[in-house]
């Protein structure tokens, strides 16, 4: 019987793993969207920019997003 109890406590563990594992990846997919979003609306003022200093300033802009984007996709 006491197999019967480790087997379940086991079985719950995995289902909190699993489910805390599925809530990590929404996020995850949140964050990509709105990161990519982001990246869209920096190109269009990229895009739309004919100041140097203003193209400098949203390149950088673009550049943090581009590497926070990286590194959720790794």
């Amino acid at each position: 019987m006491n197999y019967v109890k480790l087997l379940n406590e086991l079985q719950t563990e995995l289902d909190a793993s699993a489910q805390c594992r599925q809530r990590h990846q929404d996020a995850r997919k949140a964050f990509l969207m709105r990161f990519k979003a982001e990246e869209q609306k920096l190109r269009q003022k990229l895009k739309n920019t004919n100041d140097e200093e203003s193209r400098c300033k949203w390149e950088r802009k673009l550049g943090l997003v581009q590497e926070a984007y990286v590194i959720l996709n790794a």
